[in-house]
């Protein structure tokens, strides 16, 4: 770019300026053929004219339409996949089986199902058989019909049966934690409509999206995918007897004193959440892997405190 900047218009003989440079960039951008773009951030490196390509910028170049340049996410969702994954490799490393939609392909889905259905039907049958009818219809209740969340269950030896069940919550910090309760957002957009050639203006709401044109006597509409869910409409209705792990990405543990120094806002309406839907009592049982958070820090001493965080892979 800086080569750009001191070259010479064809047309006009003059030198090229940095603010004709942006303009040029700002109007590729505009239509569709860039995306602005900023460089490592989490680095310090700012750059405010940094650019990818867009979807017609592709095009362009002849790229067919079925591939993706692939760009790395994020540092917060990296941490928030890398706490996710520690969260998994110490739960086998302990002798639970890791039960989860994201981590197990769908074609296993069913068989993962199967398990969890069998714990939660052997509770209804242990309670039912110790007279306890409200426990027993808990139970029953509970039992999921598709696996959306994810959970731990422990084998003890010489059973089939598992014998606990764990919760597993590693917020997603992409994700809602509750659903949002607001009206239908309509937004501008520059897709053309297929019948008459104008405008389209996006309609979302928490269960729906679609382009509807704004012409009068055209009933042009296009279906969008269903907006994601938010993480607590995941959850399980009923979990009675079941243990908890959750955990954060900006939460803050301190490894001196063995306790949970901050909780973070989105931590603090996790445990609101999850109290409000299947009792206090759950949040009482998240003493698994009580050391296990994406921020650490020590007590101040002569050189001050000191916060540590597991790196995502490719930092330098």
């Amino acid at each position: 770019m800086v080569g750009y900047f001191h070259a010479i218009n064809p047309d006009t003989q003059k030198p090229l300026t940095e603010r004709n440079t942006r303009m040029r960039l700002q109007r590729l951008a505009e239509d569709g053929f860039l995306k602005a773009a900023l460089t490592q951030p989490e680095k310090g490196g700012y750059s405010g004219i940094y650019y990818r390509l867009g979807g017609k910028g592709l095009r362009a170049l002849g790229i067919p339409e079925d591939k993706n340049l692939l760009r790395r996410p994020p540092v917060q969702v990296l941490r928030y996949l890398l706490l996710r994954n520690e969260v998994y490799a110490q739960a086998r490393e302990a002798g639970w089986h890791v039960v989860s939609p994201t981590l197990f392909d769908e074609s296993h889905h069913p068989e993962l199902l199967v398990q969890v259905r069998r714990w939660f039907l052997q509770g209804a049958r242990e309670h039912a058989a110790q007279g306890n009818r409200q426990a027993q219809r808990q139970f029953e209740m509970g039992v999921p019909n598709q696996l959306t969340f994810d959970c731990l269950l422990r084998y003890d030896a010489g059973r089939k049966r598992a014998s606990a069940l764990v919760l597993v919550v590693v917020d997603d910090v992409r994700r809602a934690i509750v659903p949002v309760k607001r009206s239908t957002l309509v937004k501008d957009t520059k897709v053309r409509c297929e019948r008459c050639g104008s405008e389209m203006k996006k309609y979302q709401s928490t269960d729906s999206a679609f382009l509807r044109c704004v012409t009068a006597r055209c009933d042009g509409q296009v279906k969008l995918p269903r907006p994601a869910l938010a993480q607590s409409e995941d959850l399980p209705l009923f979990l009675p007897g079941a243990g908890l792990v959750l955990r954060d990405t900006s939460s803050r543990w301190n490894t001196t004193t063995q306790t949970l120094e901050w909780a973070s806002p989105r931590l603090r309406q996790w445990r609101r959440v999850l109290a409000r839907q299947y009792g206090k009592e759950l949040l009482d049982t998240d003493t698994l892997f009580p050391g296990l958070w994406s921020q650490r820090t020590h007590s101040p001493g002569q050189g001050g405190s000191r916060v540590s965080s597991p790196e995502p892979e490719g930092e330098e």
